[in-house]
């Protein structure tokens, strides 16, 4: 006779590695990039400066959004295809109304900069600071949607793998 052994959690230790992921970190306080060596004011000055700030934005709470979306989307999904019952499809379509509604909201929101950029922008003229600001919106929105995306494709990749995991559970 055969002993059943405890298998070990892998979906526990798929959500422990997805939450160690760096976009999921809260963002912390950086020093400031240092600035281009291109002559200051220019637009082309402002533009690297503008994306190279909006790298040290943090993209925790859009790639949560999509991980909480994306993880009802593989749990049920293969149930709601595979069986055609409708609870299962309304969950699938809520969980995917979730990751498509995060990735539309890092289009949309708004891109806040540093209140402490302010002087610094005024200083270098208008033409960097207009720059500065569209090429650090670009970037921010950019990782924001990007984080969103990923959040939801690593939901659902673990909600399969906890499915699959309680069915081989169920099986054995």
């Amino acid at each position: 006779m055969t002993s059943l052994r405890p298998r070990p959690h892998l979906p526990l230790l798929l959500l422990t590695l997805l939450l160690a992921h760096p976009a999921a970190a809260p963002a912390q306080e950086t020093p400031p990039p240092a600035d281009t060596a291109l002559v200051a004011g220019t637009a082309e000055a402002g533009r690297e400066d503008g994306r190279r700030w909006a790298g040290r934005r943090g993209t925790g709470g859009y790639f949560l959004g999509g991980f909480a979306g994306g993880l009802p989307v593989g749990f049920f999904g293969l149930v709601a295809v595979a069986d055609g019952d409708e609870v299962p499809a309304f969950i699938v379509l809520g969980g995917t109304a979730v990751v498509v509604g995060t990735v539309a909201h890092a289009e949309r929101a708004p891109v806040d900069l540093p209140s402490h950029l302010g002087e610094r922008l005024r200083e270098r003229g208008p033409e960097y600071g207009e720059a500065f600001r569209e090429a650090y919106e670009e970037r921010v929105r950019n990782r924001r949607r990007g984080a969103a995306t990923l959040g939801g494709l690593a939901g659902t990749a673990a909600g399969f793998g906890l499915l699959l995991h309680l069915l081989s559970t169920a099986l054995s």
